[in-house]
């Protein structure tokens, strides 16, 4: 009932503009970074290990848009608590979907794998736009309340949730049909296997190899989903890219490492819309 009534608020908060929201995010931005100043060390070290080529002025200029980013995609978060489809729609432009349909004649999952860049959560528009049911792999959050809201938000529009510990099974079920499933497999992972050390944005970094034994196990085929910022806010262009269709020919690493080589163009592309707050390299 606590959460039906939160909820509820957020709904009717949601209904304001877009732009409505952006003025709040903006508020949000100055007491984020000029006041409380939120892991902005952190913040600041990641970008400077990740980009050592460019000047102090430069790299000063990614933490402040990052601020201002990090903010308008809280603000763009609670507006999916209510948006339509249509009017989702009209912010996203998608280039490149129709590679899924190859796999959907061969009856053969695809494994969407991509990075946190751009507004990630804006993905829960694509099964509007496949033939194939999709599938978002997720980690239960430490907070129910905002476990359970991300769940709602993310299954809006036909995305169907499942755990990261029950999609292997999943796959592995046999079924006479073509599924997508939705990765987000850059962030740290809790057990490091030194082989899956990979050198990514100058820096040793651990990788999660699920997307690459799962495509293996299951011949599934692998796709880059980049996704970029418009020159309007709140506008996002979606690039689906092959990484293999071919995945128990590569050799051990591969997949992984093109992944990261891709994810890593991804952000250097508009490396402010990368969240840099969290310990990223931290083991």
């Amino acid at each position: 009932m606590s959460y039906r009534i939160i909820h509820a608020i957020i709904y009717l908060f949601s209904l304001l503009p877009l732009w409505w929201h952006y003025i709040w995010a903006y508020f949000m931005y100055l007491i984020t970074y000029y006041i409380v100043g939120y892991r902005k060390e952190t913040v600041r070290k990641n970008i400077a290990n990740s980009f050592p080529e460019l000047t102090e002025k430069e790299r000063h200029v990614i933490v402040k848009k990052f601020y201002r980013s990090f903010c308008n995609h809280f603000a763009e978060i609670v507006k999916l608590v209510s948006i339509s489809h249509r009017g989702l729609e009209k912010h996203i432009d998608i280039r490149g979907i129709d590679i899924l349909e190859k796999y959907y004649n061969e009856k053969r999952h695809v494994i969407l794998a991509l990075g946190h860049c751009g507004n990630w959560e804006t993905a829960i528009i694509l099964p509007k736009f496949m033939k194939q049911e999709m599938f978002a792999v997720y980690r239960p959050l430490e907070n129910g309340f905002i476990d359970k809201l991300m769940r709602d938000i993310r299954s809006r529009f036909n995305t169907h949730m499942i755990s990261d510990k029950k999609v292997a099974r999943h796959m592995l079920t046999p079924r006479d049909e073509s599924l997508v499933y939705y990765m987000l497999a850059d962030q740290c992972p809790l057990k490091v296997i030194e082989k899956y050390r990979i050198p990514f944005l100058n820096q040793s970094t651990a990788m999660y190899n699920g997307v690459e034994k799962l495509a293996q196990a299951t011949n599934a085929a692998v796709v880059y989903l980049s996704i970029l910022p418009g020159k309007r806010a709140g506008r996002y262009l979606m690039d689906f890219s092959l990484i293999t269709d071919t995945p128990k020919e590569t050799a051990e690493t591969e997949i992984t490492r093109t992944y990261a080589a891709r994810l890593a163009e991804n952000i250097r592309q508009e490396p402010y819309t990368r969240p840099w707050s969290p310990h990223r390299w931290k083991r």
